[in-house]
C-alpha cells in the first residue's frame, strides 16, 4: 500500500490505460457479437429503409461505388430479394476502395438447407 502513497501519479496512469484496455476489448467483443448477429441472420430480406439510408450516409466516390454496387445487387436479384448478407456486404466493399465495386462476386445468400427442404 505504501506505492499508492509514494507514487500516487503512476498509479493514476496505470488506471487510465487499464480502462482503455478494458474499452478496447469490449468494443472488440461487441463487434464480433453484431458479426455473429449477421451471420446468422444474412438470409432473411433486407430492411429496404436500411439500405435507401446509404444514400444519404454516404457522399461522393463512397457513394457512387454504393449506387453501382446496389444496382448491379438489384439487377441480379430483384429490388426486394436482398439480404441482410448483402447488406453487410455492401457495406464492406463500398468502405474498402480496393475492391472493384463493378467485378466483385455477389452472392445470392440462400440458405441451402432451406431451400433443399422447400423442393
Amino acid at each position: 500500500m505504501e506505492i499508492l502513497n509514494e507514487y500516487p501519479f503512476i498509479v493514476f496512469i496505470l488506471s487510465i490505460a487499464l480502462l482503455f484496455l478494458a474499452a478496447k476489448f469490449y468494443f472488440k467483443a461487441m463487434g464480433l457479437k453484431h458479426t455473429n448477429e449477421i451471420i446468422k441472420r444474412q438470409f432473411e430480406p433486407a430492411d429496404q429503409k436500411v439500405i435507401e439510408a446509404g444514400f444519404k450516409f454516404y457522399s461522393g466516390k463512397k457513394r457512387e461505388r454504393y449506387i453501382r454496387l446496389l444496382t448491379r445487387m438489384r439487377q441480379q436479384y430483384g429490388h426486394d430479394g436482398l439480404k441482410i448478407g448483402h447488406q453487410a456486404m455492401l457495406i464492406a466493399v463500398v468502405s474498402d476502395s480496393n475492391q472493384d465495386v463493378d467485378t466483385v462476386h455477389i452472392p445470392p445468400f440462400v440458405d441451402e438447407a432451406f431451400s433443399k427442404h422447400a423442393e
